[in-house]
């Protein structure tokens, strides 16, 4: 499947005929999800990566005559399937997305494989396949507690690295929904410069143009959240954006005045992040 959403335009418009793609393998992969199909038994306590409400992640190495790569396999229960009876389902949404990020060249992760179960439009469960990262850590490392908390300027480097990403995708009316440190992995290259990819993105999605100033609110309000990084840094990162996204319709002043209002309308719990 081919898409054709060439990088600094609009996305908006989506093949409609995409609702009845409901399963894709990517070429030379076929073997490779046979195998893991007949070997339910690697999706063990031992590979679990993550465990969160209707979603099991684990991490699964294919022998070499499969692929010879380790690749992490994503299954989303059918919870509250009523939803998705005439939508995607969250795999089929982050399959979606993740060929946008590949159109803007955002880094992510190769995805290999994707599928649903359904009887009629009842959904049972769904899963995603992508390969893994190998030497990769996620942003959470940067967070009050992590690791590298202390590491001022990794932690200024991972910000401005995803800065520009992030405004990319506001200039393309892409709303991310889930900005979270811990869906951004970084590593190392040789030369000591830091990479990042983006992964778990099925809440992404394309909005009108009318709504991208909520929309930018709430992804560097999530981000600002997540990191809880001092104020001349939170500014820092906030200027870092609007350097890249200059016809957002905010100045600094003005993107923290908004910013401070969006919490108490829509965070009124927890301690706001713009307390300065």
């Amino acid at each position: 499947m081919k898409w054709k959403l060439p990088g600094e335009r609009s996305v908006f418009r989506l093949p409609l005929n995409f609702l009845y793609y409901r399963k894709w393998t990517a070429p030379g992969f076929e073997k490779g999800l046979s195998y893991i199909n007949k070997h339910p038994e690697l999706r063990n306590e031992e590979a679990l990566l993550s465990r969160t409400g209707g979603k099991e992640v684990w991490k699964i190495p294919l022998p070499q005559e499969t692929g010879g790569m380790t690749a992490v396999y994503k299954v989303c229960h059918g919870k509250k399937p009523w939803r998705y009876w005439f939508d995607l389902s969250l795999p089929a949404r982050e399959f979606r997305n993740y060929q946008v990020l590949y159109q803007l060249d955002v880094p992510a992760a190769k995805v290999l494989a994707f599928g649903e179960r359904r009887t009629l439009c009842h959904l049972h469960d769904s899963f995603f396949i992508t390969e893994f990262l190998e030497g990769t850590r996620d942003g959470r490392s940067f967070m009050p507690g992590g690791p590298f908390r202390e590491d001022r300027k990794r932690r200024e480097e991972f910000w401005q690295v995803n800065m520009p990403i992030l405004a990319k995708l506001h200039r393309n009316n892409f709303f991310h929904k889930a900005i979270h440190p811990r869906n951004v992995l970084w590593r190392l290259r040789p030369d000591g410069a830091m990479e990042v990819f983006w992964v778990d993105v099925a809440r992404c999605r394309v909005v009108l143009r009318f709504r991208m100033k909520r929309a930018i609110a709430f992804d560097l309000y999530t981000i600002l959240g997540d990191m809880q990084l001092p104020a001349e840094e939170g500014r820092r990162m906030l200027a870092c954006y609007l350097e890249q996204n200059p016809d957002c319709g905010f100045t600094l002043d003005s993107l923290c005045a908004t910013m401070r209002n969006f919490h108490r309308h829509y965070f009124r719990r927890g301690v706001n992040v713009l307390d300065w």
